[in-house]
């Protein structure tokens, strides 16, 4: 058999993302165990329904011509909660890969308690 190459590429930050989806995408990630994978905070392009929406709601001036890797529209979260996002996902495709996920809720939620993020209400126990 051929073994065909899996790659990821994840966009967070669309409305109505919320942290509970984030846990979920490194769940899938974990299962899907990808070769390569990119993670970027959605932004607008024109000619979409996302792009109208950013105009109707406020961007920042210079979005354009930003090239980072942040927010460039209001969301949910600050940049710093898209930053540790991101960090969560690498590296836990980072430890699928590995094949070393024994005990991995047990750091995650100890990654979110220690950013000030409640893990339990986003493991089904409430909303």
């Amino acid at each position: 058999k051929e073994k065909i190459p899996v790659g990821f590429f994840i966009m967070l930050g669309y409305p109505p993302e919320d942290k509970s989806d984030v846990l979920k995408t490194v769940e899938l990630i974990q299962k899907a165990k990808p070769e390569k994978i990119g993670v970027s905070v959605a932004y607008p392009i024109s000619g979409t329904d996302f792009y109208d929406n950013v105009l109707l709601n406020g961007v920042n001036s210079a979005w354009s011509s930003s090239g980072e890797n942040r927010p460039i529209f209001e969301t949910r979260y600050s940049p710093m909660f898209y930053r540790f996002a991101r960090r969560l996902i690498l590296k836990n495709a980072q430890l699928g890969n590995s094949n070393s996920q024994p005990g991995l809720l047990d750091n995650l939620k100890l990654v979110f308690y220690k950013s000030g993020m409640n893990i339990s209400s986003l493991m089904g126990r409430a909303k």
